[in-house]
Order: C-alpha cells, then sequence, then structure tokens
C-alpha cells in the first residue's frame, strides 16, 4: 500500500514524523475497514487552510497532518500495511 511519510514541526516546536494514508488515496473498503464513518470526512472540510485529516499507519487512527508546517519534502514509499 502506498504510504506517505511526512515531518513536521508541531505546536510546540517539536519534530514529528508521521507515516500516513491520504483519505483520498483509499479504496472504500479500506475506509470500512478503519471505520470512516460520513461524518468523519464531513470533519475534514471544517479544517484550518493547509490541514488534512490523514490515518495515521503506526498509531492506527486518524490525525491531522499540516502541509504548511512541513519540514521536508512528504515521501511516497510502498509499505507493507494491513488496514
Amino acid at each position: 500500500m502506498l504510504v506517505r511519510v511526512g515531518e513536521f514541526k508541531k505546536k510546540d516546536g517539536q519534530l514529528r514524523i508521521m507515516k500516513f494514508l491520504k483519505i483520498s488515496d483509499m479504496t472504500e473498503e479500506h475506509k470500512n475497514k478503519i471505520g470512516l464513518t460520513p461524518d468523519k470526512e464531513t470533519k475534514k472540510k471544517k479544517l484550518a487552510e493547509g490541514s488534512e485529516m490523514v490515518y495515521d499507519v503506526e498509531a492506527r487512527d486518524f490525525r491531522i497532518f499540516n502541509w504548511l508546517s512541513t519540514t521536508k519534502d512528504v515521501v511516497q514509499e510502498e509499505m507493507e500495511f494491513e488496514v
């Protein structure tokens, strides 16, 4: 599965690396398996500019990724990951 890896600066100034799936890259089957309900998809429309709801593959939960606070280019990696 195609996983994105991005480093960003958190609000407290710490750097964090997140491995995540973009919701738009997921099949309906994957969305159902991780419990992406229509109300969660609606939430993503209310985010601040530059922010996107993603699925953190290490935390196995939804997180907000702020594209405006990245410190390096976000890369894509092929990774075995069972949703």
